[in-house]
């Protein structure tokens, strides 16, 4: 096992366990803001927590190829075009009042800096397994707000908010097996009791790295983007539900781990043409 920093900054860290047609990335789970930018900041901790995708780079640890920010999105967010990855004004981050006075645009090009660096590192991997095996499936896990507007909300009173939302927006044809049989694996699991509720772009059809990377290898890479509601934890607190959601966590990767053992049965156009081992 080796992990890894991008250069000059260190943004973005992964770990590879060896060569891997499939990579995993949790790009909104870091908390951490550089120390430049914290004295204008006025939103607390907790709001920025709120926003923030804690845990989701657990669900990375049984995969070969795990990339992840210590970075808040707040900082920079990885998952945002780089005109818009510095939020600035409450339009730009769910209403949340960042600063109270604008940084210069100094900082906030150092911002930019940092996600150019951070997708400059994920295009060398993406590149890297396509280049290798012939094509890439990157699984980007997110989390999402359901009780920001009503703090009482239930979320199986809430369909339109399903517990997992697999983005599938823009999938070559080719990964149409692949993208069901991974939404099948999270069709029967169940919370605290009551069935799960699953969509396929609901509320979600994946962001900015979702679009680029399969945008970028047309036909060869896949990117489902699965967002998981905040029923894990509370969501103001950032207190998690345990043990329910490590045993969660468990169920999902579990699951993907074995509908991607089947990666010959269900990308057979893909998956035979270079030997490969997964994991």
């Amino acid at each position: 096992m080796t992990e890894h920093a991008s250069a000059p900054t260190g943004i973005l860290c992964w770990r590879q366990d060896r060569p891997s047609p499939v990579l995993a990335i949790a790009p909104h789970a870091g908390h951490q803001v550089r120390d430049e930018l914290l004295p204008s900041m006025v939103a607390s901790e907790a709001q920025r927590l709120t926003e923030e995708d804690p845990g989701t780079d657990r669900l990375l640890r049984p995969f070969p190829v795990a990339i992840w920010t210590q970075t808040s999105r707040f900082e920079v967010d990885l998952n945002r075009p780089r005109h818009s990855s510095a939020y600035t004004t409450p339009d730009t981050c769910w209403g949340i009042h960042l600063y109270d006075e604008l940084p210069t645009e100094g900082l906030l090009e150092r911002s930019r800096q940092r996600h150019d660096e951070a997708w400059a590192a994920l295009d060398a991997l993406v590149d890297a397994a396509v280049e290798e095996f012939g094509f890439c499936v990157l699984l980007d896990f997110h989390s999402y707000c359901y009780r920001r507007e009503d703090p009482s909300a239930l979320w199986w009173e809430h369909p339109e908010k399903p517990v997992f939302n697999l983005g599938t927006r823009g999938a070559h044809p080719r990964f149409r097996a692949l993208n069901r049989a991974l939404l099948g694996i999270l069709r029967p699991l169940r919370w605290q009791g009551r069935a799960v509720t699953v969509g396929e772009n609901t509320v979600f059809g994946g962001g900015t790295i979702h679009k680029r990377q399969q945008q970028r290898h047309p036909g060869r890479v896949v990117v489902p983007s699965l967002e998981l509601v905040k029923v894990f934890m509370d969501e103001h607190t950032g207190v998690f539900c345990e043990p329910d959601f490590t045993h969660l966590i468990q169920e999902v990767t579990a699951g993907w781990v074995a509908v991607l053992d089947r990666l010959p049965e269900l990308l057979p156009d893909l998956a035979v043409q270079r030997p490969y081992v997964w994991r």
